[in-house]
């Protein structure tokens, strides 16, 4: 891969609300508030094969869209210069140190930084259905993920989903602190990840019960760091995320419901 070939995510609005302008005066607050957000923000969507891996789908501008796997992001993240690049020829520690003092390393290290300053300012969000009905005593909704107990990596404060590990320290979120059930599902242990999304007010939490298998969280979040995990067999690459704002929305009517934080 060449130097220029970096790609670079649009900074601007993504075309989903120009996309939607027309309607914008039979929209309802709630529907615009979806629009808003999404424009805002890149998507992250769950492939559909067995690996359960997360796409991020980026507008890079002129109407273009392209899907990153997370190891793409993880390569910048971690400033991995010979990655990124596709650089070869550099198969020892002496070979890449002698690179790392050239002036061609340095220009590739430029770019790489301001390719991640990029990626850390910009906003993603992910969208994620759940089923769990109101709890009056808890005075919100569950959230829940299971796992393989192996695929898990050991973060007290973080909830993770696939790739993505949730910044969800207490001190942040003090009402939605996260439960973890280890169990036995036949063949393997899974934990069960369960947070309540705090709903204090019941006639809004009732509109959200209402929409039924269509409601879901949406996390809107930034970039933070990469970090390789090992069990077993088991190998990934995983995503440190900080959260920047929660919703509840009606994916069917594409409204807001709720803002959690």
């Amino acid at each position: 891969m060449v130097l220029c070939s970096v790609v670079t995510l649009a900074q601007d609005k993504l075309p989903t609300q120009a996309a939607n302008e027309q309607k914008t005066e039979e929209m309802t607050p709630a529907q615009k508030q979806f629009y808003d957000i999404i424009s805002e923000c890149h998507e992250v969507i769950d492939t559909k094969d067995y690996t359960k891996h997360q796409i991020f789908r980026c507008y890079t501008g002129d109407d273009k869209y392209e899907d990153f796997k997370v190891g793409y992001f993880a390569n910048i993240l971690n400033m991995d210069v010979f990655r990124v690049f596709g650089l070869t020829g550099y198969n020892t520690d002496l070979k890449k140190k002698m690179f790392k003092e050239s002036d061609e390393y340095k220009k590739y290290y430029s770019t790489l930084q301001e390719n991640k300053n990029e990626i850390t300012d910009a906003k993603f969000y992910y969208l994620s259905k759940f089923s769990g009905n109101y709890d009056l005593e808890k005075k919100g909704f569950p959230f829940t993920f299971d796992d393989y107990e192996d695929h898990l990596p050991n973060l007290p404060n973080y909830f993770v989903i696939h790739d993505l590990c949730f910044d969800y320290a207490t001190t942040r979120f003090p009402k939605h602190k996260i439960e973890k059930r280890r169990y036995f599902g036949g063949t393997n242990y899974f934990v069960q990840q369960k947070i309540y999304l705090n709903v204090p007010n019941e006639k809004e939490a009732l509109k959200i019960e209402n929409a039924g298998a269509n409601k879901a969280l949406m996390i809107v979040f930034k970039l933070d760091s990469a970090f390789p995990f090992s069990a077993g067999f088991y190998d990934n690459t995983f995503l440190k995320v900080k959260i920047q704002s929660l919703y509840i929305v009606n994916t069917k009517t594409e409204e807001v419901l709720y803002k959690v934080l």
